[in-house]
């Protein structure tokens, strides 16, 4: 009996331990071929499946005479200077990001020109020469392919300086012109198309620029159809210094870069026989970054011209709409455009967060306070309605009737910041302000009202023996705007 008993005992340990030893091997494949799932999906998958969504401006409007280009900007590639393991391994994966768009929207467009407006390097302008070099060649290799498509850089602050303290110098200027054949200012032609490209700062046109331009048109053919290229947005910028420009080139479109986001910015009285006395521009601003359709713009407009802000095309900027600026030049003077999106590295943490927080709140609470729910009128009822049933199946409780007076306080909140807004956006447009594109708070918007109530007060006030001044009002506003925009960008 004892002898059986030590045999079933010695057997069931040799059991046991080899159900641990399968279980733990089997656990080690599930790893392994949860790694190399992921692996695929991140390194491949993933592109595809985001390209599955675009939208290509060419499907539908593509004839001989037609010119696809394809305008990037910012990939900002690091510099090699610090030699680690981090550093090495943040640069391969940002140059490995940025290749693998670069390579599927080229397949998906195949474009005839693609165009890097700006910031190629992140620190191109204070690089030495070596580790300039060694960037410029990685910039090649990414972007440079002679047998599919024709590759214009037009140099950006980051590499030639022009922001800050990191002043523009005649030798910046000089090796990128070296390294990577391109020119500050030129005019380059494409069958009916003309592409000035330039590189232009608040206060760095100078008086023989437009004239240089003016040549090169009238030497190679005015064209009909004249793009100008410029890093730095020009619809945003100080009026007096780029007007001339724009009416003397007669430009129909304007592409531009440095805020890392896609904008459209729209311009009413900057074409030839319009003239106003003001240091800004007329017109609105459109955000794209939620644009994921096909666009066409009639560039031909006698009255109006269009500045289009292209999104960067590097997930290391921390913006979470990363894209590029697929376009279609016809020779009737139209622009049929897109932005396909790139892969959002932040948007899988974003998702994750966005969970968390909803599955840690309860879900009336949820469905009460959403503020998408309550951006207008019909929302707004429908919100208070649902108020109204809850409070009918708990009128007794106190939560419940808290949050019904929560709901009714921010709408109508809401309601009044809404009217304020759109009765500034009418001011805005008539009194010089610091941004078209910039979006400010609840706050600043109360501010500015404030300021502009005053102004309005002191050109309406009871004392008619001293004249209002219209210009100090203007001031006041805007230096209150100004004040916003300062501090809106240290936050």
């Amino acid at each position: 009996m004892n002898s059986l008993k030590r045999f079933y005992h010695a057997n069931g340990f040799i059991i046991k331990k080899t159900v641990r030893k399968v279980n733990r091997k089997n656990l080690i494949y599930a790893y392994i071929s949860l790694f190399l799932l992921t692996l695929i999906h991140h390194e491949f998958l993933a592109y595809y499946w985001v390209s599955s969504s675009w939208k290509n401006p060419s499907s539908n409007y593509q004839s001989e005479n037609d010119v696809k280009i394809l305008f990037l900007a910012d990939p900002q590639l690091l510099n090699d200077e610090e030699n680690s393991c981090l550093s090495n391994l943040a640069l391969w994966d940002s140059d490995r990001y940025v290749r693998r768009t670069f390579e599927t929207v080229i397949t998906f467009f195949k474009p005839e020109i693609v165009v890097v407006v700006g910031d190629a390097l992140d620190e191109g302008s204070t690089a030495h020469s070596s580790a300039f070099l060694r960037s410029v060649k990685r910039l090649k290799s990414i972007f440079n392919k002679k047998e599919l498509f024709e590759t214009i850089y037009v140099a950006g602050d980051n590499d030639v300086g022009g922001e800050g303290l990191d002043f523009r110098v005649p030798w910046k200027l000089q090796r990128w012109e070296g390294f990577l054949n391109a020119k500050e200012k030129d005019v380059i032609p494409k069958k009916f198309l003309r592409l000035l490209t330039m590189h232009y700062d608040i206060y760095d046109l100078d008086d023989e620029d437009t004239p240089y331009l003016l040549d090169r048109l009238n030497n190679i053919g005015w064209g009909s159809i004249r793009v100008i290229v410029n890093h730095m947005p020009i619809l945003s910028r100080y009026r007096p210094y780029f007007e001339p420009l724009i009416k003397e080139t007669r430009a129909n479109l304007i592409i531009s870069a440095h805020t890392h986001h896609s904008h459209l910015m729209t311009c009413v009285d900057c074409r030839e026989g319009h003239h106003k006395a003001s240091n800004t521009w007329t017109g609105g601003v459109r955000r794209l970054d939620d644009f994921y359709g096909v666009a066409k713009l009639n560039i031909a407009d006698p009255l109006i011209i269009h500045e289009l802000n292209i999104a960067t095309c590097s997930y290391r900027m921390g913006v979470q709409k990363m894209a590029y600026l697929s376009t279609v030049f016809q020779s009737g003077a139209w622009l049929i455009c897109s932005a396909p999106g790139t892969l959002d590295r932040q948007k899988m943490e974003e998702v994750q967060r966005r969970n968390k927080r909803k599955m840690s709140e309860p879900r009336k609470r949820i469905r009460l306070e959403q503020e998408d729910d309550m951006e207008d009128e019909g929302n707004k009822e429908r919100c208070w309605e649902e108020v109204a049933t809850n409070s009918k199946r708990s009128r007794k409780n106190y939560k419940n009737m808290t949050r019904e007076r929560r709901v009714e306080a921010n709408a109508r909140e809401r309601s009044r910041v809404h009217t304020i807004s759109a009765a500034f956006e009418t001011l805005r447009r008539a009194v010089p302000s610091y941004s078209y594109n910039q979006k400010l708070s609840k706050l600043a918007i109360l501010r500015i009202a404030s300021s502009y109530i005053l102004a309005l007060a002191r050109l309406a006030g009871d004392e008619h023996d001293e004249k209002p001044d219209f210009a100090e009002c203007v001031d006041m506003c805007t230096r209150t705007i100004q004040a916003e925009g300062r501090a809106k960008r240290r936050h």
